[in-house]
């Protein structure tokens, strides 16, 4: 049940997913433990708020399950993005971590040489990716949704307290509509009578009685001693499994990422030798001899196909062959007289 729920919830291919280890299986565990919190914190956040903003229970439950359902799929979309290899990092690793401060000096140089050559002929192209934006978005939107849950929960920890300063804000508020009433009626003239007045008093206070001062509340709650431990405490469940899941995926001893590899070498191939097969029977239909035709193009893009580079045999060259292989052939060869 927790491995079907694993697969379906991070994107997991099935096949690979069994031939984990058992740690990298008890860390994908993790993740789903640390979602299954995120999702009954939200559960209980968004409740909150959705008291907050309607005033009444039964507009609270549709609010907080659709409030839900949109911060969990977030968060869930966030973990699948996690990809099984970073391009960037595997060159950074090979360029900087593993060279020596000589090879590093080199390459800067041929870099820079590369780049003042490419600078005369360049050409801009705005359809490029910009370098870190994934990472400051997935903080951003993941700092957010934090919040999110950090507010309400604060308020919920301190409810005695938020409360009776939400009572404070209602009658503050019933003050100030008195006093607007009063200032109106001074200023144009018209006078309501006493039943009329109370009338106008009983509505807004009925009103005023299932508001709550969300925006003041939520401030004040950050002067609450709770505050900073849910904060550290949100946070680590959001970042928890992103870290496991970004070292399950790097981890070079871990078996995951190369079952997946090796599976999707072993897709893509297929499909490769499946095309060659079928071009192959067509060109024969049309009457044709595929063994004199060159079909090296349909092996174009493979990204598991490496070529290799042929190499001369190396062979022994002494002076006197040396100088007949750099001997122009039509340069004439001077006498020398006796």
């Amino acid at each position: 049940m927790t491995d079907a729920i694993a697969i379906s919830l991070l994107g997991l291919e099935p096949k690979c997913y069994h031939q984990a280890s058992a740690t990298e299986k008890g860390s994908i565990k993790l993740v789903l433990f640390s979602f299954l919190v995120i999702l009954i914190l939200a559960m209980i956040s968004t409740f909150v708020i959705g008291l907050f903003v309607s005033g009444r229970i039964y507009f609270a439950v549709p609010i907080s399950l659709l409030g839900t359902y949109i911060l969990i799929s977030i968060f869930r979309f966030s973990l699948i993005l996690i990809k099984p290899e970073i391009k960037f990092i595997r060159q950074l690793n090979e360029n900087v971590i593993k060279t020596t401060w000589l090879e590093k000096w080199t390459k800067l140089k041929l870099a820079l040489v590369t780049f003042r050559s490419r600078l005369k002929t360049i050409r801009w192209n705005t359809n490029v990716a910009i370098p870190g934006f994934t990472i400051f978005f997935r903080l951003l939107y993941l700092g957010l949704l934090a919040f999110v849950i950090i507010f309400p929960l604060t308020v919920l920890s301190n409810w005695t307290d938020a409360t009776s300063y939400n009572e404070q804000l209602r009658e503050k508020a019933l003050l100030r509509y008195q006093e607007s009433e009063r200032a109106y009626q001074v200023q144009t003239k018209q006078f309501a009578a006493d039943v009329e007045m109370n009338d106008r008093m009983n509505w807004y206070e009925e009103k005023v009685s299932h508001e709550f001062f969300t925006m003041k509340l939520f401030v004040r709650s950050m002067q609450y001693a709770s505050f900073r431990l849910i904060t550290f405490l949100v946070f680590g469940l959001f970042i928890v499994p992103h870290f496991l899941l970004f070292r399950l995926m790097r981890n070079p001893n871990y078996q995951y990422v190369p079952s997946v590899n090796a599976y999707f070498e072993s897709i893509i191939t297929s499909d490769f030798n499946t095309l060659q097969q079928e071009a192959k029977q067509v060109l024969k239909s049309k009457g044709l001899q595929v063994d004199t035709l060159n079909l090296k193009f349909l092996t174009k893009n493979h990204p598991y196909l490496v070529e290799e580079s042929v190499l001369k045999p190396l062979e022994n060259v002494t002076w006197k062959s040396w100088k007949e292989k750099t001997t122009l052939p039509n340069e004439p060869k001077m006498e020398v007289a006796p």
